[in-house]
């Protein structure tokens, strides 16, 4: 695989995506180049001019090879980069080697060397940018988990998968997308001790207790679900996105006990879990680097009445997150 810009007097940047090499005979061999195309002064597409662009062996360099077939493969109205993808197939004879390939003056005139085979059995092929159409995101939270009265700080880490659904505005790079989240993290200081003066355990029925030794327990939590959101691209400025998801929160007990005291039962005290939404409202201040406030709000569904209440989770996002 190679790879090269060249900015073009008209305001088109073309790149090479890749190559490869396919349909050997005894006399003759085919080259494909894949090439990205972009107007960076407009919207309008790529002119498909490529009759100047020049294939040439290093072996033999008085002779010049011509494209045989131009393949649109991606236009641009159908990525969210405004790049319009195609191909070139160049039919060479099986004795040419050390290829070079030239582009025109207008784009530089930058010459690229071809290796004479490709890399892998199966060849290099271009693959359309993934992140034209899924969106990523990875994120560390840190904030405050809050429970009635109390409250605890929280640290996270998360991935995110971010489909997209729909673009509009300037050069199409706002966006209307789907999210898809993960996270995982622990709340600190929220040990058995804890857990019973902030969940207001009836006392008189339910202790919980450390298994090993004091202080030693813990909570772990775990989030998962899926959205909606919007983006709005501001170009070289700071640009708003909004999330709103339906997730499901799991909290994860560590080394704690509960006994009820009726009966003398002793269990480990086990997870817990309800449903409930997410917001996520933040900037992206510069590409690819959001800055975020995110609103966690949940009510488990457990068989111990006193874990039933109203979790809420304050929390400043920062991640990597975007579509390039």
């Amino acid at each position: 695989m190679f790879s090269s810009v060249i900015y073009a007097q008209n305001d088109f940047k073309v790149s090479t995506e890749g190559f490869k090499f396919e349909e050997y005979n005894s006399r003759n061999k085919k080259l494909k180049i894949y090439f990205s195309a972009k107007n960076i002064g407009s919207n309008e597409p790529w002119n498909g001019n490529t009759k100047d662009f020049i294939l040439y062996p290093g072996n033999s360099p008085d002779r010049r090879f011509t494209a045989n077939e131009y393949i649109p493969i991606i236009s641009n109205e159908k990525t969210i980069n405004n790049k319009t993808y195609f191909s070139l197939i160049y039919n060479i004879p099986i004795d040419a080697y050390q290829l070079k390939f030239k582009y025109p003056k207008k784009y530089g005139g930058l010459i690229i060397s071809i290796p004479d085979s490709n890399k892998k059995k199966s060849g290099n092929i271009l693959k359309p940018d993934f992140t034209n159409y899924v969106g990523y995101g990875l994120s560390f939270d840190v904030g405050a988990f809050n429970l009635e009265n109390h409250n605890f700080s929280t640290l996270s880490i998360g991935i995110e998968f971010l489909p997209k659904l729909y673009s509009f505005g300037k050069k199409k790079q706002s966006l209307v997308f789907s999210n898809l989240s993960f996270n995982w993290g622990g709340i600190f200081g929220m040990d058995a001790n804890k857990i019973e003066s902030s969940y207001k355990t009836d006392s008189s029925q339910y202790r919980i207790t450390d298994q090993i030794v004091a202080d030693s327990s813990g909570m772990n939590f775990i989030t998962y679900g899926g959205g909606i959101g919007v983006y709005f691209s501001k170009g070289e400025i700071i640009s708003p996105m909004l999330n709103v998801s339906i997730v499901n929160t799991t909290m994860i007990p560590l080394k704690m006990n509960i006994t009820d005291k009726r009966t003398n039962k002793v269990s480990e005290f086990s997870t817990y879990s309800g449903w409930g939404f997410k917001i996520d409202a933040g900037v992206e201040i510069v590409k690819n680097f959001l800055v975020a406030y995110t609103f966690r709000y949940f009510k488990p569904d457990s068989q111990y009445d006193f874990l039933n209440k109203i979790h809420r989770f304050h929390t400043l996002k920062i991640a990597i997150w975007g579509w390039e």
